[in-house]
């Protein structure tokens, strides 16, 4: 189905971001929600990704579907975290946004993969999904970008 984490390309650069320098309170709240979540969401990540790749020799769906489950968990709360931050500069606010739609893309992506596991139980056959999978990943794809460019512009504060 899908291989991918690129949450835990963050949990790679999130160690980065501890070490950055003294930005204002709000930026600084900013990098600490962040670094807090990402550390939260990698290991949901990777194991989602895992469930994922066990999928061409499981005999069900139902180790992807509670991983994707988790995942989105771990994405609702790390959205409820980010969303009251206040920043003070432009880079912090364009960090907070780009990690927002990383998030939102990342969840969105999920939804799409729950909808496609639900086909595959149904009776669907993997060949006449491909095409929405190709969309899956480059919407998971397109949030990993975004997520990368957001750890970029926070390693900056």
């Amino acid at each position: 189905m899908r291989r991918a984490g690129t949450f835990a390309v963050a949990a790679f650069m999130s160690t980065a971001l501890v070490g950055a320098p003294a930005a204002q309170a709000s930026d600084k709240g900013l990098v600490k929600i962040v670094v807090r979540h990402e550390k939260r969401v990698s290991p949901l990540a990777k194991a989602w990704a895992k469930a994922d790749k066990a999928l061409e020799t499981a005999t069900d769906t139902n180790a992807a579907s509670s991983a994707t489950g988790k995942f989105r968990d771990g994405l609702h709360s790390f959205k409820i975290a980010l969303t009251p931050i206040k920043t003070d500069t432009a880079t912090a606010a364009a960090a907070k946004k780009k990690m927002l739609t990383a998030i939102r893309e990342f969840d969105l992506g999920l939804v799409q993969y729950q909808k496609l596991l639900d086909k595959v139980n149904a009776g669907a056959d993997k060949a006449s999904l491909k095409s929405t999978f190709v969309t899956l990943n480059k919407r998971i794809d397109a949030a990993g970008d975004d997520e990368a460019d957001a750890i970029k512009l926070l390693k900056k504060l």
